[in-house]
Parts: structure tokens; sequence; C-alpha cells
């Protein structure tokens, strides 16, 4: 489980990569804010008739996040282990609670 922290959260990676030029197995993301969610704007969600959901553009979408959050420059961000895609989603996605499992926003 990623180490959480209320501006940031820790992914382990599967793999060491080189990042802002010091070699580790760990990506921080900080905790996105609201002009972040502009690096979400290309991803294609369908949902067919028996309710699978498949993702559009979800490559360019990821490499966006991870530079965007990451601090990484787009070089580093495409050397992130494949592998570790749904670790860096889970991860980001734990950013907004039940938000976007349920499309709903808490109101008072």
């Amino acid at each position: 489980m990623p180490e959480q922290d209320k501006d940031f959260v820790v992914v382990r990676l599967s793999e060491p990569v080189v990042l802002q030029g010091e070699k580790t197995r760990e990506l921080r993301l900080e905790k996105p804010k609201l002009k972040h969610l502009a690096a979400l704007d290309g991803l294609k969600l369908k949902v067919d008739k028996d309710g699978e959901i498949s993702l559009g553009n979800l490559g360019s979408v990821a490499l966006n996040v991870a530079v965007l959050l990451g601090g990484l420059t787009e070089r580093e961000a495409g050397e992130l282990p494949l592998a570790d895609l749904g670790k860096v989603g889970e991860a980001f996605k734990g950013f907004f609670g039940g938000f976007l499992a349920s499309g709903n926003s808490s109101s008072g």
C-alpha cells in the first residue's frame, strides 16, 4: 500500500529508475489540485451495453499525470515501469476518496 500524507503519496516501484538524477524505487506524487484535472481531459472512458469499461488514451494521460504530479520530465516519466501503472493510478485515485468511484461529490 502506498505511503500517504495529506500532501503526497509515495509509490514503491517494481524496479529502480533514475528520477531527477537519482536512482530510486520510489515515486512521490503530490496531491492533485484542480489544475491537474486537465491532465485527465484526454482520457476516453467507454462503457458498453454489458457494463465493460474500456479506456482510451491511457498512455498519454498516465504520462501527463506522472509529469505533473511527480515533478518528472517527460523522458523520466516514460521510463517508469509499465508494471507499476496500476499502482500509480490507484495512488492518484486515492487522493479523491470515493469521488472518482461514485462520480459524486459531497455537498452540504
